[in-house]
């Protein structure tokens, strides 16, 4: 499934969405940058803490998901 990523512009959380403008994302102290598309496939490894499946239905309840690229003992690589 295709979907937008947004990054923090001030620390290392992602935030994956459905929506390409980002209107849907966590309000709060963050600045949302754009940051690209990114396909989120079931039954892959470990991406930003969750798993594709995880990520996904968090998107489909709350219409994002918000992770970070700093996983203790993980790189995420290739968001």
């Amino acid at each position: 499934m295709l979907f937008y990523r947004f990054h923090d512009a001030h620390g290392p959380t992602v935030v994956i969405t459905n929506d390409i403008t980002g209107a849907n994302l966590p309000k709060g102290e963050s600045v949302w940058k754009a940051d690209g598309q990114t396909q989120i496939r079931e039954g892959g490894g470990l991406r930003l803490g969750a798993y594709p499946k995880e990520i996904i239905a968090a998107i489909q309840r709350e219409g994002f998901f918000v992770g970070s690229v700093h996983v203790a003992g993980q790189h995420s690589v290739g968001l």
